[in-house]
């Protein structure tokens, strides 16, 4: 399986009651479409449609992880509660598991704003090269989604923690 990750910055940080959410709760753009990260990756509109469909479907939650650390439980801080596409991005409202320490801990980071950055784990399914402004870029059409990471140094630099 050929899973790439890429990671997302932020430029506010929305989370918990302050900000009109539930505890633990935080709402992000985890992709922004149409601009190129620093991978040569552009993501397009409609590339998640048919996996978010997929995983609402199914009744599972999308995984919320700190740093893409899949080997470890205690890693697993969380769950998207909510994931659209709209016309910037895939934007993504994510509940913390408030009873596991390390979740705690990333609260904290993103309350104090030391941590502010999203990302995610995929696979493409369907994908192209085009020239976009004089370069040529690996436009993505369609992805398998496997989980949004809590990171700490992001790839896309448009993307926010609203």
């Amino acid at each position: 399986m050929k899973v790439k990750d890429v990671a997302l910055a932020a430029r506010q940080v929305k989370a918990g009651p302050d900000d009109g959410l539930g505890e633990g709760e935080f709402t992000a753009y985890a992709s922004v479409f149409g601009n190129v990260d620093s991978y040569g990756d552009v993501v397009v509109k409609g590339a998640f449609a048919g996996d978010l469909k997929t995983w609402g479907e199914s009744g599972n939650p999308i995984p919320l992880l700190f740093g893409h650390n899949m080997s470890d439980p205690d890693f697993n801080i969380g769950h998207v509660v909510q994931a659209d596409e709209d016309d910037h991005g895939l934007l993504v409202t994510a509940q913390l598991d408030l009873e596991n320490p390390k979740a705690m801990q990333v609260y904290r980071m993103l309350m104090g704003r030391r941590v502010n950055q999203m990302s995610f784990a995929y696979d493409v399914l369907d994908s192209g090269q085009v020239t976009k402004d004089g370069d040529k870029v690996n436009e993505l059409r369609e992805l398998k989604l496997y989980e949004v990471s809590v990171v700490t140094i992001g790839a896309n630099q448009e993307t926010e923690v609203l």
